[in-house]
């Protein structure tokens, strides 16, 4: 798999690093990354009123550490990094510890990507 592409409605209900056979799926063939979350937040809450739905800094943590997971199993071969969606996403959410050797383009459209975290 040389792509993929992650749109969906974040409710932060369930966690996909914990779903069996999270751990048997291989990236690391992975060239592109697009990570669009739409994460419920004031106003933009409008849609998701009946669905559960976690609190909009849970939903934020939990988009942020899966997105580390993907990136994190297909570090060495990762060209571009777009991140996109609706919402707010501090990302990276915790220090950096992952190098993207490969990396050639990284895009986003969420306001609070941290280039301080993200360079260290």
């Amino acid at each position: 798999m040389a792509q993929i592409t992650i749109k969906s409605i974040r409710t932060g209900t369930y966690n996909c690093t914990r779903l069996p056979g999270w751990d048997l799926l291989d990236f690391s063939g992975l060239e592109k990354i697009e990570f669009s979350p739409e994460i419920p937040d004031g106003e933009h809450h409008s849609g998701y009123e009946d669905l559960p739905c976690l609190e909009r800094k849970e939903i934020e943590q939990r988009s942020a550490k899966i997105l580390n997971a993907m990136a994190y199993k297909s570090l060495s071969m990762l060209k571009t990094l777009i991140l996109n969606g609706r919402g707010i996403m501090d990302w990276p959410a915790e220090r950096a510890t992952l190098e993207f050797p490969a990396l050639e383009q990284f895009v986003h459209a969420f306001g609070w990507v941290n280039p301080i975290v993200l360079s260290s």
